[in-house]
């Protein structure tokens, strides 16, 4: 399967003038590795940084880990922007590990995953 383009927003913080901070769109890219059958695994590059996401389904719903960021949690359904990013939010602002931008992006990524799952 070839390359999956996205567009997510994205936040520029103005610090010495927080009025003026901004939200843009950017454009990231999704390689996938296998969509056929769970787990799923695909890599997402968001310009900024890049992730191997392995998600699918569990016992008390659906899960995503990111191994080469030491990253899991639970997930909503894979559209559910707002839900995800609270759960991925949560481990990240414990961690440090990645910025409001890339749980944005991944969050992102994994809706525009969803209509090619098998």
């Amino acid at each position: 399967m070839e390359k999956i383009t996205y567009s997510y927003p994205y936040f520029i913080f103005c610090e010495e003038e927080p009025e003026d901070s901004v939200v843009t769109q950017r454009i990231a890219s999704i390689r996938p590795v296998n969509l056929d059958h769970e787990p799923y695994e695909a890599f997402l590059n968001d310009g900024n940084n890049s992730f191997h996401l392995i998600f699918g389904r569990q016992i008390n719903g659906h899960f995503l880990c990111i191994p080469n960021w030491n990253i899991g949690c639970e997930l909503a359904s894979y559209d559910d922007i707002q839900w995800n990013e609270s759960s991925l939010s949560e481990i990240t602002d414990c961690t440090g590990k990645i910025y409001y931008n890339d749980v944005s992006a991944i969050c992102y990524a994994l809706k525009a995953i969803k209509p090619y799952l098998t």
